[in-house]
C-alpha cells in the first residue's frame, strides 16, 4: 500500500486496558480513498468520516482491534 506506519508507545496502567487506550496507529499513505472504501463498516461515525482536517491531513478514523483508533491519512496539499 506504499505507506508508513506511525505508532505511539503507551505507558503503564490504565492505558494497557483497551477501553482506556488513548493511543492509536496512524497510517500515512496516498491511498486513503481506497483503504476507506475497503473498511467502510469500520469507520468511526460521525467524527472519523473521510475528509480534509483542519490540521492539513485528508484522513479517516477507523475502529481497529480492541477499539484501537486507526487513522489513515495523507497531507491535504498532496492529494490529487
Amino acid at each position: 500500500w506504499d505507506c508508513e506506519v506511525h505508532l505511539t508507545q503507551a505507558g503503564k496502567d490504565p492505558w494497557s486496558v483497551p477501553e482506556h487506550n488513548p493511543f492509536g496507529v496512524f497510517i500515512r499513505t496516498p491511498h486513503v480513498d481506497e483503504i476507506a472504501a475497503r473498511v467502510d463498516d469500520l469507520i468511526i461515525r460521525p467524527g472519523g468520516v473521510l475528509r480534509h482536517r483542519e490540521w492539513g491531513i485528508y484522513e479517516v478514523g477507523i475502529c481497529g482491534p480492541d477499539n484501537l483508533l486507526v487513522r489513515v491519512g495523507w497531507p491535504s496539499h498532496l492529494m490529487r
